[in-house]
This record gives structure tokens, C-alpha cells and sequence, in this order.
């Protein structure tokens, strides 16, 4: 992570970016995703737990920063079975596409107007989004599994629970049929009510 790329913007410049990119949401949490729209990051999970997030905090945004549609799920789908909107509750970024993304000077305004950056990922052999965020100042929460532990602790982010019942295991398709850890939506909620 280069951080001539990813750093602090200054709060002015952030709040007006916020206005223009976020609309009428600018004045509310905003909860960001930025992952690709594929199985093992588990984007359903992650709009599971922003769903309940969204009782305890109604001006509440979930931002995911993907495709909605990729490797993965018909996310506008996935709001819809969740009763959720994808104009006002769950939003996407505009003429993106998995092989098209934004700039980094983009992302980097990205990151620095959201109030968290998270995800529910099965697993990351390092992962991008998580040290961007950390570069701009930004709380990241992430699912303690894999390698994540070894770099965020209470000093540099949050963890929340992952994998850490039988239940919240799995398998997926076409994944070397491996067992993955499941986020733990009910901490991943707790967690982001201790961010807010």
C-alpha cells in the first residue's frame, strides 16, 4: 500500500466529497465494503449484519464498492430478499465494473468519507482494502480469520468474531473444498455499534 496513494484528506475536502458522492446520505454512517462481488467475501453476510446495524442506527448507509452483479450474487437480489433498497439503503458505485474500477485518487476520497470500512470475507492471503483504509485513517472491522489476527489487534482495528462455532462454517463451490470461517453477524452488529 502506497501511502502517496492512500492517506488522510483534509476534512473539508472530505465533507465535500461526501455531498457530491454520497447525495443526501452525506450526513449519515456511512459502512463501506470494498471487495469483488465472489463467494469467498461473502457479501450477503455483510448486508446481513449492516440490516441489523440499521435498527439500533436508522441514518445508517451501506456502501459496497463492487459489481452488483460478478462471480458472486445478483446483489440487487440480495437487498430485495432483505428488504432493502438499493437507492436508499444499500448503495453501488456508478459505471463500475470488476474490470473497470475507479482511480485511486477516487478511492482514496472513497475510503477517507467512510466512517468504517469492513468486510465479511471466508479468508485473505493479505487483502488490499483493510491497509487502505488503515493509510487513510479510517476504522477498518474485519473478521478475525486467516492472517487478519496477525496484523489488527485492539491498537490498529477491529476483529469480530469468525468461525468460532461449528455453525458458523462452511464450504463453498469450486474452492479446493476447504473449510471456511463464517462471519459472526451478531458481533460483526455489536462491533459496529462500538464504531458508531
Amino acid at each position: 500500500v502506497n501511502s502517496a496513494e492512500y492517506f488522510p484528506i483534509p476534512q473539508e475536502e472530505i465533507k465535500a466529497f461526501r455531498k457530491q458522492y454520497f447525495g443526501p446520505f452525506a450526513d449519515y454512517f456511512i459502512i463501506t465494503n470494498v471487495n469483488r462481488n465472489q463467494q469467498r467475501k461473502d457479501i450477503p453476510r455483510t448486508i446481513a449484519a449492516f440490516k441489523e446495524f440499521r435498527k439500533v442506527v436508522p441514518n445508517s448507509l451501506l456502501y459496497l464498492h463492487m459489481a452488483i452483479k460478478d462471480q458472486g450474487w445478483d446483489l440487487e437480489q440480495v437487498c430485495k430478499s432483505m428488504e432493502l433498497d438499493i437507492t436508499r439503503d444499500v448503495i453501488f458505485p456508478k459505471n463500475f465494473g470488476p474490470n473497470q474500477g475507479y482511480p485511486r485518487e477516487i478511492l482514496n476520497k472513497i475510503y477517507n468519507a467512510s466512517d468504517v470500512v469492513t468486510s465479511t470475507t471466508l479468508g485473505e492471503g493479505f487483502g488490499l482494502a483493510w491497509m487502505e483504509a488503515l493509510a487513510a485513517r479510517i476504522p477498518v472491522l474485519m473478521p478475525a480469520n486467516t492472517m487478519l489476527p496477525e496484523f489488527i489487534n485492539d491498537e490498529v482495528g477491529y476483529l469480530c468474531k469468525s468461525g468460532s462455532t461449528p455453525s458458523l462454517w462452511t464450504t463453498i463451490q469450486f474452492d479446493n473444498e476447504v473449510m471456511r470461517p463464517l462471519t459472526d453477524v451478531e458481533d460483526m452488529v455489536a462491533k459496529l455499534v462500538e464504531i458508531h
